[in-house]
């Protein structure tokens, strides 16, 4: 074998390594940028390893509430919620507010939806009374460590609320993330990757077995 020609297999070696190295780093690169796209947040389902306080149901046909909803009022020594809130003027606002055990909920009339009371219903014994169509009550939080409560004319038409109490309060578990899925392009792109690797492979032995001397 000549100079020449040994000096070309050992560039054409490095090429093929480089080339190999270049399309092998692409594919695991958009393996990996797929795959954290995939990853959604989990910060709504619970962060710190819980999940949303849970209700145990009383809240599922209450109006204007979302699971997760809840207010987090801690730290807050007074605490307000709207007694004739929403279209209609039937639902409380915020439907379920979280406070420290002595914190005072203020339950506000908005002087909508016609005549409303505020009735626990478990976890804590207040009322404020025959139905009306304005004023405020007040109530210290205790018990619980969750309190429901209803408005008595209007039960049966979703204004129903809860109030969590401390920190020892039920959560449901945490929503799993979604496992990351592989988009089509990736599986494409890593396809056309093996292939060319094993390629740039075959040449590199052809090139080495026969010196690159294609006139033999």
């Amino acid at each position: 074998m000549d100079e020449d020609t040994g000096m070309n297999r050992r560039d054409f070696l490095r090429a093929a390594g480089a080339g190999a190295g270049v399309v092998a780093a692409s594919g695991t690169a958009a393996a990996q940028e797929n795959e954290s796209g995939g990853n959604e947040s989990s910060g709504g389902g619970g962060g710190g390893g819980s999940g949303p306080i849970d209700y145990g149901g009383f809240l599922d046909d209450a109006g204007g509430w979302e699971e997760g909803g809840t207010v987090d009022a801690r730290g807050e020594s007074e605490v307000t919620v709207e007694v004739g809130a929403g279209e209609g003027g039937l639902e409380f606002a915020p439907v379920a507010v979280h406070v420290d055990e002595g914190a005072t909920i203020i339950w506000e009339w908005t002087g909508e939806g016609g005549s409303h009371n505020v009735v626990a219903q478990d976890g804590a014994d207040f009322e404020s009374g025959s139905p009306q169509a304005s004023g405020t009550f007040e109530w210290t939080a205790e018990g619980g460590p969750i309190a429901t409560y209803q408005c008595d004319p209007h039960a049966g038409q979703g204004m129903l609320g809860a109030v969590a109490i401390g920190e020892d309060v039920p959560r449901s578990a945490p929503v799993a993330p979604a496992e990351p899925a592989v988009s089509d392009g990736a599986k494409t792109l890593g396809i056309a990757s093996t292939i060319a690797i094993v390629s740039t492979l075959g040449l590199a032995y052809f090139f080495m077995r026969y010196g690159g001397d294609y006139q033999q």
